[in-house]
């Protein structure tokens, strides 16, 4: 009896869409064959870190603000993103919180939604566990900072196992961005 061919579904190389590769061994996104190096067709676009993104930076992604051309620029360069548990809750109630003010049509609250799920397909989540809960209470007596922030905070020491050096945590937060500064991240966007 004959085997079945299995497909494989696979990313290619700085997709940021998971299984983006169709039958054919094209990328969705890029149109690119199968294993074809974007380092060879555009040095820069390859150059990927991961980072920690808090929420203050990717709600910009999502819906345009100021920020919105900085925080493109640094998704470029921070493919890989980490963010806490709650991250996509605390983002959808910034962006019905600007629809409530009046800075989204109900349109563009459908979009920044729809543009947030694509996102969290794509981002590594680091779950709530006691050690983020010990580090978030930790964090506030230390630090002027807000109980959300702390948990954004402790998700981003516990998932680098409080080794925050050489560790980026993308912030468009001062207050935040002060704080993950001293327990010894990179901040960016701040």
């Amino acid at each position: 009896m004959p085997r079945k061919r299995r497909l494989l579904r696979r990313e290619c190389s700085g997709c940021p869409m998971p299984r983006c590769l169709l039958p054919s061994g094209r990328c969705r996104l890029r149109a690119l064959p199968c294993g074809e190096s974007l380092r060879r067709l555009r040095p820069n676009v390859m150059k990927s870190e991961a980072a920690f993104w808090d929420t203050s930076a990717l709600v910009p992604l999502c819906c345009y603000q100021e920020a919105s051309a900085a925080t493109r620029g640094l998704a470029r360069r921070y493919r890989r993103m980490t963010v806490w548990w709650g991250t996509r809750v605390e983002a959808y109630g910034t962006l019905a919180r600007l629809h409530w003010h009046g800075d989204l049509s109900e349109a563009a609250l459908g979009e920044a939604r729809a543009r947030l799920a694509v996102l969290s397909r794509s981002w590594l989540e680091l779950l709530p566990v006691e050690r983020v809960r010990e580090y978030a209470e930790d964090l506030l007596g230390r630090y002027h900072i807000r109980a959300a922030d702390a948990l954004q905070l402790a998700a981003a020491l516990a998932g680098c196992h409080e080794h925050p050096q050489q560790r980026v945590f993308v912030c468009l937060d001062a207050r935040l961005g002060e704080a993950a500064s001293r327990v010894g991240f990179q901040v960016v966007g701040n």
